[in-house]
């Protein structure tokens, strides 16, 4: 079953040089760039676009160039930021993208296509968008165009970022979270929204990777959404 998305936990320790000279999650980050090889096979050459939680309005952007500004993390510590270039020409976008960002430049990088990342379109959506059924069908149509998708959910960093019973857009349950509260599985409301648009169908194959260190979760999740 072809991989049409992935799931990668959205802290910013996946960038290397955030955390300083420690690394603390680098089994995460090759397990995220192993999924996002899966990804970049399937989707054979075609387009790629990125699904993160955000604040303010929802946004969509190409050419974007990816900031941890929002986590207090300078770019010079981070030859993953650096290597963007001079950025001011291009408009910068929140934490949970620009991790979606970096890993998949990456991951495009191993592959000698890495200037790819340059192109992506990025959707960043808040939680209230999930209450609003016009808006959520408006980003999963933009995004079914695309061949992969990269999500950077926005809930909780550790296991089970996804579950299969995401609520349908537009028919939210009694207790359905508040905005800006996380959904069930770790996924922030609005991107859960789109998901459950985008791909009600889709199987998850999650992978988990047990990490050591102080304040961290002890495992991290990734998850392959593949065509059932």
């Amino acid at each position: 079953m072809p991989v049409r998305a992935v799931l990668l936990p959205a802290t910013p320790l996946l960038v290397p040089g955030a955390a300083g000279a420690a690394d603390p999650v680098a089994p995460v980050r090759a397990a995220v760039l192993e999924a996002l090889g899966a990804l970049l096979d399937d989707a054979s050459g075609g387009a790629l676009a990125v699904l993160a939680h955000g604040s303010g309005p929802a946004r969509r952007t190409r050419g974007a160039r990816p900031s941890l500004a929002g986590a207090g993390v300078p770019e010079r510590w981070t030859p993953g930021l650096r290597a963007w270039g001079a950025g001011a020409a291009r408009p910068a976008v929140q934490v949970p993208a620009s991790v979606a960002l970096v890993c998949l430049a990456a991951a495009l990088g191993a592959r000698g296509a890495r200037a790819g990342a340059a192109d992506v379109v990025v959707h960043e959506v808040p939680p209230a968008l999930a209450r609003v059924p016009d808006d959520v069908a408006r980003v999963a149509a933009d995004l079914r165009a695309a061949a992969g998708v990269v999500v950077a959910g926005g809930g909780p960093p550790g296991p089970a970022p996804w579950t299969p019973d995401v609520p349908t857009p537009g028919v939210p349950a009694p207790d359905a979270p508040a905005p800006g509260a996380p959904a069930s599985g770790g996924l922030a409301p609005g991107v859960a929204a789109v998901l459950a648009a985008l791909g009600p169908r889709w199987e998850p194959e999650e992978r988990t990777v047990a990490v050591a260190g102080d304040h961290l979760p002890a495992r991290y999740a990734v998850t392959l959404l593949r065509d059932r």
